[in-house]
C-alpha cells in the first residue's frame, strides 16, 4: 500500500487511463468444471488412477514470468509444449519488465500484444489453461517501506483513493480495455488516450491560476461527429460542452480547440462519438419539445 506521501490524485488519474488499473482479469481458454463435493468412502483405486493420470482441474499450474519483456512467438511455443509434456495444466503468465538486462517488447504494445495472442491460441491448441497477470513490474519500485501495514479500509481513506474510485467509475462507461496511448493527439504537457473514431481522453494538467485556456486535440477525423465534456477528476463532475462536427472551432489541419476551461484545475476532456441513434433520439426530443411550445402559443 502506497504512503499518504506518495500518494498522488492526478498521477494515479493518468495512470488509470495509461494502464487501465481497474482490476484484475483472467484469460481462460475455455471452460473448466471444479467440483468441491467430497465423498465419505475413499476410493482408492480411483484414487490411484487419479495419480498416475490427473484429471484437467488437478495438474499443476505454473508461473510463466516473461523476464524484462523477453519473448518470441518460437519460445512461447517451445514453453507450452514442454509444460505440455511435463503434465502441467496451464500456466500464469506474468511480464516482468525491467530497466537492467535485455529488454523485449513494452507490456501492452502491439508487438507485445501479438506474443499474447499467439500464446492464447498455442494454450488452446494444447488443450492448457491461460490466466494474465495484468500489469508488469519488477524489483522495489521506490517505494519505503516497500511492504507496511495498512488496510484496505485505512488505505480508502487516504487522500487520491476517492478521486481513483471516480477515475474507476468514468473508464468502465467505455471499453477501456481497447484503449492505447495517443501522444499525437495532445499537445505538449497534455496525455492522450483513447479509440480512434470512438472515443478520446485528454488529460489536461493545471497550467496556472491565471491560464484557463483549453488545451488542443489534434488529428480529428474529418467524418466523425464527438459529443465534448470537461470531466472533474477531483469530484466527478461533468461538463457538457456540446458537439464537435467539421463546422465547429477545428482548423482544416483537423484540430479541435477545446472551450475554457470550467475552472484553474486539472481537467480531462472527453470526446466520445455520437451514435447515430443518440443524434435521431436527440432530434425527436427537440421536435416534441418544438411542439408543445407551439401548441401553448395558440
Amino acid at each position: 500500500m502506497i504512503s499518504e506521501k506518495t500518494m498522488n490524485t492526478h498521477l494515479r488519474f493518468i495512470l488509470a487511463i495509461s494502464i487501465i488499473a481497474v482490476g484484475p482479469h483472467c484469460v481462460e481458454t475455455r471452460a473448466v468444471d471444479y467440483p468441491l463435493t467430497t465423498e465419505a468412502k475413499v476410493d482408492y483405486a480411483r484414487l490411484k488412477s487419479g495419480f498416475a493420470n490427473p484429471p484437467e482441474e488437478s495438474k499443476l499450474r505454473c508461473f510463466w514470468f516473461w523476464q524484462y519483456g523477453v519473448a518470441t512467438k518460437k519460445s512461447i511455443t517451445q514453453d507450452l509444449e514442454a509444460m505440455k509434456a511435463k503434465g502441467y495444466g496451464g500456466a500464469l503468465l506474468g511480464d516482468n519488465g525491467g530497466p537492467e538486462g535485455q529488454v523485449g517488447p513494452v507490456f501492452m504494445s502491439e508487438e507485445w500484444k501479438e506474443n499474447f495472442a499467439h500464446a492464447v491460441k498455442e494454450t488452446d491448441r494444447l488443450g492448457l489453461e491461460l490466466s494474465l497477470n495484468i500489469q508488469s513490474g519488477w524489483g522495489d519500485p521506490g517505494i519505503n517501506p516497500v511492504y507496511d501495514w495498512t488496510t484496505w479500509r485505512q488505505g480508502m481513506n487516504y487522500p487520491g483513493a476517492i478521486q481513483l474510485g471516480l477515475g474507476k467509475r468514468l473508464l468502465e462507461t467505455y471499453p477501456w480495455w481497447r484503449f492505447e496511448s495517443h501522444p499525437e493527439w495532445a499537445e505538449k504537457d497534455c496525455f492522450a488516450a483513447g479509440i480512434p473514431g470512438e472515443v478520446r481522453f485528454i488529460y489536461q494538467p493545471k497550467r496556472g491560476i491565471y491560464n484557463w485556456k483549453g488545451t488542443i486535440v489534434k488529428h480529428l477525423e474529418p467524418d466523425v461527429s464527438y459529443s465534448v465534456f470537461y470531466f472533474d477528476p477531483v469530484t466527478g463532475r461533468r461538463f457538457d460542452k456540446g458537439p464537435v462536427i467539421n463546422k465547429g472551432p477545428m482548423t482544416s489541419s483537423g484540430e479541435y480547440k477545446a472551450p475554457r476551461l470550467p475552472s484553474p484545475q486539472d481537467w480531462v476532456l472527453v470526446l466520445e462519438r455520437v451514435k447515430k441513434s443518440d443524434a435521431g433520439n436527440a432530434l425527436g426530443t427537440a421536435i416534441k419539445v418544438a411542439t408543445a411550445m407551439i401548441e401553448l402559443m395558440k
